[in-house]
């Protein structure tokens, strides 16, 4: 009887697509939507900014020294030390307009809760 070849004991191994990027998988909302944000981000944003900016936001709400919109706080320049949260606020309003109407409204949700706190924290 012949031996069997190693490939067809072992499981395929997936060989990793140079081409394909990791594009936000945001919990809570339908593959829809999912694939709204993914072609979103192809054509406007860059892969991965709606996740990157729906965590960043919370940070930006809590950071010390300063509330979000702060117009004297000019941060150190680098966004990837001090972003500036009116970008984070514009991307997350722009994907918000272009998702389905049931899944506009959970991402609402999750950033209402998320100004309520800022309007703890800061009260106008």
């Amino acid at each position: 009887m012949p031996r069997r070849r190693p490939g067809d004991l072992r499981p395929p191994v997936p060989v990793p697509d140079p081409w394909r990027r990791p594009y936000s998988r945001i919990s809570g909302l339908s593959g829809s939507a999912q694939g709204v944000i993914a072609r979103l981000e192809r054509r406007t944003f860059t892969p991965g900014a709606t996740a990157a900016a729906l965590h960043r936001w919370p940070k930006l709400v809590y950071q010390p020294g300063h509330p979000p919109y702060d117009d004297t706080y000019t941060g150190c320049g680098v966004p990837s030390c001090c972003p500036e949260p009116a970008d984070a606020d514009q991307l997350l309003q722009a994907v918000v307009r272009a998702l389905p109407t049931r899944d506009a409204r959970a991402l609402r949700r999750r950033l209402a809760i998320l100004a309520r706190l800022q309007k703890a924290k800061w009260p106008d």
